[in-house]
């Protein structure tokens, strides 16, 4: 486990009977549970520049799953993207001609050549053996094939064709990666394979890694033989792959776990994924903890106050998040204002003039250069409610959007929007909108039973909210 959640979700998972493994030095530190030094069957880590989300990798594929599973038994208010096929599985498609391939369940996919484009696409009909090498998780990606056959081990994966070794740049030493090189010489013929060593590696003996190495030939050669198969059939699994966006909510309840075994300020993952100014300032608020001995709650509420405070009068964008990955930024709005309570999340207003003509989604109203949405920002509210005025002040409607509660980051605010969203008209009455894609989601899993109903209810709020404005 890498990353900001690492705490607390090393934690969650020892809690529910999961062995850890790999931890860093400050990690063991904290968590008074049992870990092993034996290769890791599932890795969680988060990306620097992406660190509202949990990324999951694991082999065998179920294990992956199994551990998705169990983190979204405590994170109830997230949203998930799965990888359809996983890393590395081998799948039969058929061509579509243009270096297209349809793979099982009708996803397209697009053939990856070894060089720059040289090769020839196979001709529409013909049946292909393929790995996948990219997995599609947003409405922005696109799953990516290769010809070349890859069996995922724990230590290694064997690629066929291709020759020689490669290394995981997670094995530095050089007199490890000469002893695994010497064992892939030994058990297999480089010139027919290729070898990239995984991380897991490093944890290994000799005769283990040998041992897998042989195994995965027999496995590589069995594929190999293969006939023409039903097209689009999966051939074997590789790695399971997800990522978890965690909501403002979630990241209180991963406070509350951190909390157990370390220091925690409220609002630490909340702003942990706000950059690293945030950071920086949740490290010395978790300091004073400790040396003043203060309130870690109110200490929390505090921050983020400050935080909230220094964007008055500053023009800031509007990150839109969608649950299945995708997202687009709103018009940049200048911060008119910011409530402070003690002891409560502030709210912010603020002012987005619209400098091109133009509809106002959901309402279908047309929108003018001058116009403008005042919003104001609960972030502690499952709703953003923006008033939209013409230039000389008339009002056009109101759009209650219905999204996790609403977070600073890198300066900005940021959310996952939940689809539906209730509008109102000047002289109409409030609307539902956009349900059916948020069934859409619940039903292919992306939200959970808990997230659908709260999108349902602060939809019927809002509802009730806007049935009692004179507009």
């Amino acid at each position: 486990m890498r990353g900001i959640y690492a705490t607390a979700i090393a934690s969650l998972l020892a809690m529910n009977g999961y062995i850890l493994a790999d931890l860093s030095e400050v990690l063991q530190s904290r968590i008074n549970r049992p870990s092993t030094n034996l290769p890791p069957h599932v890795t969680l880590k988060t990306e620097p520049e992406k660190r509202d989300e949990l990324l999951i990798i694991g082999y065998p594929w179920q294990y992956g799953r199994n551990v998705e599973e169990t983190i979204l038994g405590t994170l109830h208010y997230s949203v998930v993207r799965r990888g359809r096929y996983g890393i590395n599985t081998v799948v039969w498609g058929e061509s579509l001609g243009d270096c297209k391939v349809l793979l099982p369940g009708g996803e397209i996919a697009r053939l990856k050549h070894k060089n720059s484009g040289d090769e020839e696409c196979p001709g529409r009909g013909e049946k292909l053996l393929v790995s996948v090498v990219r997995e599609k998780l947003s409405p922005r990606d696109q799953v990516i094939v290769s010809r070349d056959i890859r069996v995922v081990g724990m230590y290694s994966i064997l690629i066929s064709p291709g020759r020689g070794v490669s290394f995981s740049e997670h094995i530095r030493s050089d007199d490890k990666r000469l002893e695994l090189a010497e064992i892939a010489a030994r058990a297999l013929d480089l010139n027919r394979f290729h070898v990239r060593f995984r991380s897991s590696s490093k944890f290994s003996s000799s005769d283990e890694i040998e041992k897998e190495l042989g195994k995965l030939k027999q496995e590589m050669e069995s594929l190999l033989a293969l006939g023409e198969s039903v097209p689009t059939h999966v051939v074997r699994r590789g790695e399971y792959i997800s990522i978890i966006t965690i909501s403002q909510p979630d990241k209180l309840e991963l406070d509350e776990l951190r909390s157990r075994t370390t220091p925690t300020v409220r609002f630490h993952h909340t702003l942990k994924a706000g950059g690293k100014h945030k950071s920086d300032l949740v490290d010395y608020a978790e300091h004073l903890i400790v040396d003043l001995n203060i309130d870690p709650v109110k200490l929390g509420y505090s921050t983020l106050n400050y935080i909230a405070g220094t964007l008055r009068g500053r023009i800031i964008p509007v990150k839109h998040m969608k649950p299945d990955g995708d997202y687009y930024n709103l018009t940049p709005g200048k911060v008119e204002s910011v409530e402070l309570k003690p002891n409560k999340p502030p709210v912010l207003t603020v002012k987005r003039i619209f400098k091109t003509k133009g509809t106002l989604d959901g309402l279908n109203v047309e929108k003018m250069p001058g116009d403008y949405d005042v919003m104001r920002v609960d972030l502690g509210s499952w709703r953003i409610v923006h008033e939209y005025y013409t230039r000389q002040g008339d009002p056009l409607g109101i759009y209650v959007n219905i999204n996790t509660p609403p977070e600073i980051d890198e300066d900005s605010i940021k959310y996952i929007d939940l689809y539906i969203d209730v509008v109102m008209k000047p002289g109409g009455t409030p609307e539902i909108i956009d349900r059916d894609q948020l069934d859409k989601a619940y039903d292919e899993l992306v939200v959970s039973e808990e997230l659908y109903k709260k999108a349902l209810e602060e939809a019927e709020k809002a509802y009730k909210m806007l049935q009692q404005l004179p507009l």
